[in-house]
């Protein structure tokens, strides 16, 4: 039995695996228009073009083959339906698309930009950086060239980014009580 095909947009899935959802709409029959995607990401752009479901539907299948040539990360999308060289926006929104673990080297590194630069400040404010983590940069300076305070500033901006992308909210405060005998 074959799974449902979804109609809406999927908000992610994994580059090298199959993606396909209907769009259904009574307006832009399949049969006469045609319903296409614009994806892009910085450098990156990606075109879709629907088939025929049925008469008022609208399939969109990208396959597995083709998916594994894309380039991960979140890119933004719109979609239109045309017509003898006219065009109606339908809707924009966002997708993710997932890096395939299975085609990575032993060396992928799933950590966030984020969460990146936050090790390697905290890493060499205790001395103990590697060749790489000496390398990155924060803004136009790489953080071997921060003064002792910039590294600081660099080091609680990132903590705060970094507690608040893995959902502490931001940098922990302190908290005091007073417990009182009655």
């Amino acid at each position: 039995m074959a799974a449902e095909i979804p109609d809406i947009e999927p908000s992610s899935f994994f580059c090298g695996d199959t993606a396909t959802w209907k769009i259904y709409n009574s307006d832009y029959l399949a049969s006469t228009y045609g319903l296409s995607y614009a994806m892009v990401m910085t450098g990156k752009i990606i075109t879709l073009t629907s088939t025929a479901y049925e008469t008022d539907t609208h399939l969109i299948t990208i396959s597995s083959t083709t998916s594994a040539t894309y380039t991960a990360g979140t890119y933004d999308w719109i979609s239109y339906f045309t017509k003898t060289g006219e065009r109606w926006n339908r809707g924009s929104g966002q997708m993710v698309l997932k890096t395939n673990y299975a085609t990575q080297s032993s060396g992928y590194d799933a950590r966030s930009t984020v969460q990146k630069i936050f090790e390697a400040l905290e890493a060499l404010i205790l001395g103990k950086a590697t060749k790489d983590q000496l390398k990155i940069k924060v803004g136009d300076r790489e953080i071997t060239k921060l003064s002792p305070k910039q590294l600081m500033d660099w080091r609680n901006f990132y903590a705060n980014e970094y507690y608040k992308e893995i959902g502490i909210g931001g940098r922990p405060t302190l908290v005091k009580m007073k417990f009182t005998q009655e």
